[in-house]
């Protein structure tokens, strides 16, 4: 019956998503847009005539859902070869992703004035840089260690991305072909980063703990 608990929470979804359908309006400048019908017919067209904004897009979009596949699945499994309790490594986690959501909106107000480009842009480095101390506490052996690697690079490092991505993504594109152009740029970067565990299964000793080679593939 435990298990059944989170799925029956989850119907409080439905409330807030009508809520959102019939309480929240459009922005202006969609409601601008559809006074003077001038949406695209094919958007998906318009934003491939766009080859450098969505590349960068693109490029934008990788390195946060790299952190989420990358150590929300491949780390998991690599902790618990190299001898950590399975619990313990879900219990690591399951801090890490509520301290990513206490973050967010501190992220979101720093970019909200100096620019979603700085913050995000620091994300990114700072993941790179932290990729190898990371997997270093989360193989250490201490359970200690583990979980703050894994709040560190949840709930600092990706979360700086996460509450940016969106307002970037946006204001790539504008606003008649937006919705297309952040789709696309959001799924081809999910497909490019959602390989990584499997990339990162198969490199040679990468289960008994080469992080030179894990790091490799993160740069």
């Amino acid at each position: 019956m435990g298990r059944r608990v989170p799925f029956l929470l989850s119907f409080a979804l439905l409330a807030v998503g009508a809520y959102t359908r019939f309480r929240i309006t459009e922005s202006p400048l969609f409601d601008g847009l559809e006074a003077e019908a001038e949406s695209k017919r094919t958007p998906i067209v318009e934003v491939l005539r766009r080859p450098g904004t969505l590349t960068r897009g693109i490029v934008s979009a990788i390195p946060p859902i790299l952190v989420s596949s990358l150590f929300g699945s491949f780390a998991v499994a690599y902790a618990v070869n190299l001898g950590m309790a399975r619990s313990a490594v879900l219990f690591a986690v399951s801090i890490a992703w509520p301290a990513a959501a206490l973050m967010t909106p501190l992220y979101g107000a720093p970019s909200d004035r100096f620019g979603r480009r700085p913050v995000h842009g620091a994300g990114a480095v700072a993941f790179a840089v932290s990729v190898w101390p990371v997997f270093w506490a989360i193989g250490s052996g201490s359970t200690v260690l583990m979980t703050v690697g894994f709040v560190v690079i949840f709930g600092v490092v990706a979360a700086a991305m996460s509450a940016t991505l969106a307002a970037l993504l946006s204001e790539m594109f504008p606003t008649a072909i937006r919705y297309s152009g952040i789709s696309a740029a959001y799924q081809v970067a999910t497909i490019v980063a959602g390989f990584s565990p499997l990339a990162a299964g198969a490199l040679p000793g990468a289960s008994g703990g080469s992080l030179v080679r894990i790091v490799g593939l993160v740069g």
